[in-house]
């Protein structure tokens, strides 16, 4: 039974629970109430993709366990005891911890200063101690935030469910709900050969199988569902002694060998859509849209294994094709261990989130020397900034090799609209031939949106002889470089045929159209490029040309999901 209180729009009902998870009205999500609002989108709909999501903190006064912000002196609240959402110091992650200490009128908050070792660290710009710097950080848990139409407030000890509407509109008469259970559907690893058919998953996840290094389940076949709201939680790396440490680990999860997960719709979560580890998976003409609402590195949308050295020999040969990824906070789709292959797949509108300190980020991404065998080839992968400017580096990466890529081939991408480069591959030191890297055949342009050095192409070669077993050829871009602050490449195996100065609109048929063929009189691009076995098209006995799209081909391929 709701009841009005005297405070305009906000209702009250008892409730015999000390946890709302997640609300609901009229199958749309409620907020938990914080500080500062989030603001709403031309549907109607929680914009979490905006920088007044974030406070900012001053850019001056802050050191680790302690953030000033002189609007939070404004609003005259002590909000002691409130959570914190951080998005501090590094360039990946983000925090929530309790506000230790606050006074009304006090610009500075405290919290505990255990972030663990990932603090103080050096980027890749060579910056540590990065308190001072674009600081955020938002508020919830105090009644006192409650002040917007669709937020709620849990006052535990009283049993009392606060809930803020609009003027005129009263709970009782929508559908309300509270999500119940975290797992809609579970499997251990003696479960095979199951299918999972047109179901819909509204506020709950999957699991099937079990950890890494247990034998898994095979041959789970996951089609034609939609899975909405399937992760929430504003508690986030939290101290794994906290009971509310696991909230971050429940979202859609496979460890199974030969999945197939096909023709399905993940939308809407705070956390990552899907997580499948194992042998053999295939994941095709799916979408996923509207994840990692914090903009932490750990939630990507998609996670196929993770780069953890336990995990070699245990994962590995995941087929993910023509699906669409939209909308992120963070990154797109990370990709580890062996012999993956990600391609036709549409990847577009990465970090929206990033507006604080995550900012090394890649719309797509792997690493470590047992990624070998990968390769991500014929994918559109476009739109993405993170950070404000000016930026001393990064902006947001189209497709990223990180640190000690061995064996990625990276071939007949078209990247486009990065605040950074389009493409960087690492490699170790001192590779052998075995753990060469090739870039071949991509279309780069539209980059390095706030960088005054611009690199269209990074290949890592300015330490050691990093990549001098690799090769580059037939790309079509900006400048190939070898380290960020477009320092000259080092020396590599093929380094050849690369355009590194063209005009999209005049050299391709129409970027606004996404017809990213070189025109009739591209005669620097038609056939000028070198063929490279197994990977450049051939018309006839012509050489190729350069870039990502062969003008004579008979077939034009468009990426992404294929809707019947």
């Amino acid at each position: 039974t709701w009841e009005p209180t005297p405070e305009k729009g906000i209702y009250v009902a008892t409730l015999e629970t000390n946890e709302v998870r997640q609300l609901f009205y009229n199958g749309k999500p409620l907020l938990e109430a914080r500080w500062p609002n989030i603001p709403r989108d031309p549907k109607g709909d929680w914009n979490f993709f905006t920088p007044a999501v974030w406070a900012s903190a001053e850019t001056t006064g802050n050191s680790y366990g302690t953030l000033v912000c002189q609007d939070l002196a404004k609003t005259g609240w002590d909000v002691t005891g409130a959570h914190a959402v951080l998005n501090v110091d590094h360039q990946f992650f983000t925090w929530t911890r309790q506000v230790r200490t606050h006074a009304a009128g006090s610009n500075a908050i405290t919290y505990d200063k255990d972030l663990g070792k990932d603090v103080d660290r050096t980027d890749e710009g060579g910056v540590s101690g990065k308190w001072n710097e674009r600081n955020k950080f938002y508020l919830f848990g105090k009644k006192e935030f409650l002040d917007a139409p669709g937020e709620w407030f849990l006052d535990v000890p009283a049993k009392k469910l606060y809930l803020c509407l609009a003027e005129g509109e009263s709970p009782e008469k929508g559908l309300m709900e509270i999500k119940n259970r975290d797992w809609g559907f579970t499997a251990d690893q003696n479960c095979s050969f199951l299918t999972i058919d047109g179901l819909t998953f509204f506020a709950t996840a999957f699991h099937f199988g079990k950890a890494y290094n247990k034998p898994r389940s095979t041959h789970i076949v996951f089609r034609n569902n939609r899975v909405l709201h399937s992760s929430w939680t504003e508690h986030l790396r939290l101290p794994k002694e906290d009971p509310l440490s696991s909230a971050e680990n429940v979202y859609p999860t496979m460890e199974v060998d030969h999945a197939e997960i096909l023709n399905n719709t993940f939308a809407y979560g705070a956390l990552s859509a899907l997580y499948v580890n194992g042998f053999d998976n295939l994941i095709e003409n799916n979408l996923f849209t509207d994840f990692d609402y914090n903009s932490s590195l750990s939630y990507p949308p998609l996670q196929v294994s993770k780069a953890w050295p336990a995990l070699v020999g245990k994962a590995g040969r995941a087929t993910v094709r023509h699906n669409t990824f939209s909308r992120s906070g963070g990154i797109q789709a990370q990709i580890a261990h062996t012999d993956n292959d990600f391609s036709m797949n549409d990847v577009v509108d990465s970090f929206l989130a990033c507006f604080g300190g995550n900012k090394d980020t890649s719309a797509v991404y792997t690493q470590r020397p047992f990624c070998s065998g990968t390769r991500f080839h014929h994918n559109w992968v476009h739109h993405g900034f993170s950070g404000n400017p000016p930026l001393k580096w990064g902006g947001g990466m189209g497709i990223r090799g990180d640190d000690e890529t061995c064996g990625l081939t990276v071939d007949h991408n078209v990247v486009w609209g990065f605040g950074g480069a389009g493409i960087e591959i690492k490699n170790v030191l001192n590779p052998t031939p075995e753990q060469a890297n090739r870039c071949l055949h991509n279309t780069v342009f539209d980059h390095s949106s706030f960088i005054p050095k611009k690199g269209a192409i990074l290949i890592a070669s300015v330490k050691g002889t990093m990549n001098g077993e690799s090769t580059v050829a037939n790309n079509l871009g900006g400048p190939l470089c070898g380290w960020w602050g477009e320092k000259p490449l080092g020396k590599m195996k093929l380094l050849t045929n690369n355009i590194t100065s063209f005009h999209p609109a005049q050299d391709l048929v129409s970027t606004n159209w996404y017809d990213f063929r070189p025109v009739a009189n591209a005669t620097s691009i038609l056939m000028c490029g070198t063929p490279v076995q197994g990977i450049s098209p051939m018309v006839g006995t012509n050489a190729p040309d350069i870039g990502a799209y062969q003008r004579g081909d008979v077939t034009y391929w468009i990426p992404g999901q294929r809707l019947a």
